[in-house]
């Protein structure tokens, strides 16, 4: 972890992983860790920048989430952007006024006008389109800090060093249309160097596993194969490494499209998959399920039965 260059602390905001997501798309590591976490990571690490999340709670609510209390919040150590509740505990904690003037939340696409002067907005749009997901916002700015972002009220705030940074929209979804380039102008602000590919990913995963074996020769590898993208991705990395030692288990649960499972062995075969059992359990599952109306009660079931023909086989 001590590599990592931007440190993303996460509120609970449904976007949060987009935030990482879209860093890696522009080339850059990141960790995503809860305040507790990120705290311990601090005590440490020494992140290059630092980006705090959205949420759905409020400042003013009891028990909402706060800054990891190693972090500087000063800035000078390294910057700091603050995204939706992410700037509205920064401006709240440096004593700036956050409210909900509008009595419910902004949500959905809105236009923002931005100083495109501040190296935040570089090469942005002066009117620009983004996402706005909130219910409070900053009425009044902390002192030591002016507006580089306005809509009905402000939309952007920036320290006297441009160390403390924060927008009230959503630079990582795509609806933000210049929210990548935002984003790259932070990255640059902290001083980031590119150092992620996707295929750096690739080989550290097919490594590790590589590693873990090394002690345990005589083991294999099982692999739950549903035929999805995420299980169909992994048994496409670890097949050619591993040969016969990686054992793919598809469970046929008879809710499958037709000519599905015809697909998935196809695609484990072109994964250079040598080891699929395919587990026929209709049976199982119309049995366990059939009679429940409730659908989280229904996905409790079919977890529960998943798992245990997945861990006897």
């Amino acid at each position: 972890m001590q590599d990592i260059q931007i440190l993303i602390v996460d509120y609970g905001s449904q976007y949060t992983l987009v935030i990482g997501r879209t860093l890696r798309e522009l080339g850059f590591r990141s960790a995503i860790l809860s305040p507790e976490k990120a705290n311990i990571f601090l005590k440490n690490g020494h992140p290059l920048g630092v980006i705090l999340s959205g949420s759905n709670w409020s400042v003013h609510n009891d028990g909402a989430p706060q800054l990891p209390k190693m972090l500087d919040i000063s800035g000078v150590s390294y910057p700091i952007l603050g995204i939706c509740y992410g700037m509205q505990l920064l401006a709240h904690l440096k004593g700036g006024v956050v409210a909900r003037p509008l009595g419910h939340r902004e949500y959905g696409p809105a236009k923002v006008e931005v100083e495109t002067n501040h190296p935040l907005f570089k090469n942005v749009s002066k009117e620009t389109n983004v996402w706005a997901s909130h219910g409070d916002t900053v009425q009044e700015l902390p002192s030591g800090f002016t507006s580089i972002a306005m809509t009905k009220g402000i939309a952007g705030m920036s320290d006297e060093k441009n160390r403390v940074l924060g927008v009230q929209f959503h630079p990582e979804v795509v609806d933000t249309k210049e929210g990548k380039t935002m984003l790259r102008n932070f990255l640059n602000i902290c001083g980031c160097v590119s150092d992620w590919n996707p295929s750096n990913m690739i080989h550290e995963i097919q490594n590790e596993v590589l590693k873990l074996l090394e002690s345990t020769p005589d083991k294999k590898v099982i692999l739950g194969l549903s035929g999805g993208v995420d299980s169909t991705t992994l048994a496409t990395l670890l097949g050619p490494v591993l040969g016969d030692k990686l054992v793919c288990v598809a469970i046929d649960t008879g809710g499958l499209r037709l000519g599905e499972i015809e697909e998935l062995k196809e695609n484990a075969k072109s994964a250079g998959v040598k080891n699929l059992v395919v587990v026929e359990a209709e049976d199982e599952f119309i049995k366990a399920i059939s009679t429940t109306t409730d659908a989280q009660e229904k996905r409790g079931k079919f977890r529960e039965v998943y798992s245990r023909i997945f861990e006897e086989k």
